[in-house]
């Protein structure tokens, strides 16, 4: 049966590539289930008290502890990466999730629900600093970024299972089935080879020739496993102070600070505080022409597809093209909303306009989904260089958190002294900044990691 296998992996040669993805897919669709909660079940908890009450406060905790836990798995995930590789990185990060979705389950208080959001955001840090790096370790740059977009666009369809859940089941049923995807991973995620440069970096030749073999089917593994050793020659010593002189070099510096601007921009401009108030919004836009949980369920549905279409349009269109073409329709969508929000507060019947904010709400979630999930965690599994890849991947995480955790904790804040047409005009004016600046970010379409880093040295 194994010898079968085998002979299957080596006819389909980009097959393990693609188990690789499924498998950190798996991950990430459990980050989606976390998102497509918090939509339903804060809308639940703040105006119906299902199944306990929850304040206005108490709800903008709810949400911004996600990104609160972030910072702190991104802290952990740095340190996991230097000293496990990773690929058992990836593995921890199912551990705080597993345990976060089992809190939820057995939730009777406003305290365990942020117990369980912090754990989860600890999970969303983990992954996002080792997922980049793992696939781009041991996949072919040739298709590295369809791997990643897969991966990424497995988020949203874990959104959409947990609206669809939230609409219709009691807070512990979608716990439990929440969990399911993580159960699966955390228990074969580890039968699959590590990193060849993990490997490599420990000096484990031998097991890294093995796992080049299993990777990469077609390469000539011998020559491949030198093609590693010269990447990784560089290796420095992980002090403090040779880490600053690595990030102080100009490529490094220049990686550093793309990746730190891209996503600053992405979450001061309200990405992930629409989704997870979308339900929310829409009801207080009062729009009654369907239930707003059915609204939030189709637009979520419609990002699915436009996922797919981004996950083939990476390697074809390119990084830049995409995430410019991303960021201007979710600016659009913006817009629309300040447009709504605006025309209602200075009288127009809301009921005449309620096209405006469900527009809105479908274009927001079509780019999001095209390539604002996806590009970002593409670019960091490509520009660093690999001594500092995980120091890199940690820093910019823990970035994103912060401006994640600022932008919606003080969503609600801004909303009690600001009329809602500002706080979305901002978001929008942001994304728009993002666009502009898509413009000084380096191509890396196929490209090698090799190529990448030749290539920012001569910026």
């Amino acid at each position: 049966m194994l010898q079968g296998i085998e002979n299957i992996l080596t006819k389909y040669s980009k097959l393990p590539y693609w188990i690789a993805a499924v498998e950190v897919g798996l991950l990430s669709l459990g980050i989606g289930l976390i998102s497509g909660w918090t939509s339903p079940y804060v809308a639940q908890l703040s105006e119906e008290g299902l199944p306990f009450w929850a304040s206005r406060d108490e709800c903008s905790w709810i949400v911004a502890l996600l990104s609160l836990g972030r910072i702190f798995g991104a802290i952990l995930g740095a340190i996991g990466v230097a000293i496990f590789g990773s690929k058992k990185t990836a593995f921890f990060a199912g551990i705080p999730q597993l345990i976060g979705w089992l809190l939820l389950s057995v939730a009777n208080s406003v305290f365990m629900i942020y117990i369980s959001r912090f754990l989860s955001g600890i999970s969303f840090g983990f992954f996002f600093v080792c997922f980049p790096l793992y696939i781009g370790e041991v996949s072919d740059p040739k298709i590295r970024g369809a791997l990643v977009a897969f991966i990424m666009n497995c988020q949203p369809l874990g959104t959409l299972i947990g609206n669809i859940m939230g609409a219709y089941l009691p807070m512990w049923q979608t716990s439990v089935i929440s969990m399911i995807p993580t159960v699966i991973f955390v228990g074969t995620f580890l039968l699959l080879p590590e990193s060849p440069h993990y490997l490599v970096k420990k000096g484990n030749y031998d097991q890294a020739e093995s796992a080049i073999k299993w990777y990469h089917r077609q390469l000539d593994s011998s020559l491949e496993l030198e093609n590693t050793k010269q990447f990784l020659n560089t290796k420095i010593s992980h002090s403090f102070k040779n880490i600053v002189a690595e990030f102080s070099k100009p490529k490094n510096r220049k990686a550093l600070i793309i990746a730190n601007l891209l996503f600053a921009f992405m979450q001061i401009s309200g990405l992930y505080t629409i989704t997870f108030y979308m339900e929310v919004i829409l009801r207080e836009a009062q729009v009654d022409i369907m239930e707003p949980k059915t609204i939030v369920i189709m637009v979520n549905s419609i990002g699915i597809v436009a996922g797919w279409f981004g996950m083939f349009a990476i390697d074809r269109c390119g990084r830049r093209i995409l995430l410019g073409v991303s960021s201007a329709g979710i600016c659009v969508s913006l817009i629309l909303l300040s447009v709504d929000s605006s025309l209602i507060h200075y009288g127009f019947e809301a009921r005449e306009i309620q096209s405006l904010p469900i527009l809105s709400v479908f274009i927001f979630q079509i780019f999001i989904c095209i390539g604002i999930i996806s590009v970002p965690c593409t670019i960091i599994s490509e520009i660093f260089s690999p001594d500092i890849k995980g120091y890199a991947a940690s820093i910019t995480s823990v970035t994103s958190g912060i401006f994640s955790f600022i932008s919606s904790k003080t969503y609600q804040d801004f909303l009690n002294i600001l009329p809602a047409e500002y706080v979305f005009g901002f978001y929008a004016i942001t994304m728009f900044l993002q666009v502009v600046y898509c413009f000084f970010i380096p191509e890396t379409k196929g490209k090698t990691l090799q190529e990448v880093q030749e290539l920012l040295e001569k910026r």
